[in-house]
């Protein structure tokens, strides 16, 4: 995420913009954080040098459907890769992505997800 500050100082004769950018660096299981996107509230995109992926708050993961609520990221709690585990957030919550997209993680989720969930129950 980025915020900017446009600030104009006061001074005689004088009139600057200064642009002032925070980068919030979070650390996430594949190292600091290169660049953030908000999705929508409590779900982000990180993405590192190497790797990335979704972050979920907690209230976020509460207020998921079953099954993807017991889908275990690879990652560890909270954080669903860009490999595989995207398919979870997309499929749990596809209000907030494209239609082509939410068809894919449906399809991935039936082809890796779901037998998963099959062997463990």
């Amino acid at each position: 995420m980025r915020y900017y500050d446009n600030s104009v100082p006061s001074g005689v004769g004088t009139m600057r913009l200064t642009f002032t950018t925070r980068e919030l660096i979070m650390q996430t299981p594949w190292g600091p954080s290169q660049s953030t996107e908000r999705i929508a509230d409590g779900v982000f995109w990180y993405s590192t040098a190497s790797h990335g992926g979704f972050f979920l708050s907690q209230e976020r993961r509460r207020a998921m459907p079953e099954p993807y609520r017991s889908a275990k990221p690879f990652a560890g709690a909270g954080w669903y890769e860009e490999d595989c585990d995207w398919a979870v957030v997309v499929c749990a919550f596809p209000e907030l992505f494209p239609a082509d997209h939410v068809e894919r993680a449906k399809q991935f989720w039936e082809l890796y997800h779901a037998p998963k969930l099959a062997m463990r129950a």
